[in-house]
C-alpha cells in the first residue's frame, strides 16, 4: 500500500503447498494456494502505481499462467534448507517482473 511510482519492491512469499503436507514453517494459515489471487492483485496494484516489482517463486505452471501478463524467467537454484547434504537439491525458481528481465547469461 505504501509503494509509489519509482519504488522497487522485491517479493519472496512462502510457497503455497496445497497438494503437499503443510508443516507450518511460516505459521499455520500464513500463505496457501488461495492466496495466489491476492498476490496477483497486489502485483497489479504495484504495476498501476508505477512501482517496479520482482517476484521470486517456485516454478509452477499455475503461477506462470496466473501471472503470464508480466516478464518471466526460470532459473535453476540450489536449495540449502536441509540439515543433511543429501536433502539439498537443485530446483526451478521463477522470476516475474513488470520490467524486462536480463537474459540468462546476464544474471
Amino acid at each position: 500500500k505504501k509503494a509509489r511510482a519509482g519504488d522497487f519492491v522485491y517479493l519472496d512469499p512462502p510457497y503455497a503447498l496445497n497438494d503437499e503436507r503443510f508443516r507450518g514453517e511460516y505459521g499455520y494459515g500464513s500463505f496457501n494456494s488461495s492466496d495466489l489471487g491476492r498476490l496477483a492483485a497486489a502485483l497489479h496494484h504495484l504495476d498501476l502505481k508505477g512501482a517496479t516489482f520482482l517476484l521470486s517463486y517456485r516454478c509452477k505452471k499455475s503461477v506462470r499462467n496466473l501471472l503470464r501478463v508480466w516478464h518471466q524467467r526460470t532459473l535453476e537454484v540450489r536449495r540449502h534448507v536441509s540439515g543433511f547434504s543429501g536433502g539439498r537439491s537443485n530446483v526451478r525458481e521463477l522470476l516475474i517482473s513488470n520490467r524486462e528481465l536480463p537474459s540468462k547469461g546476464e544474471l
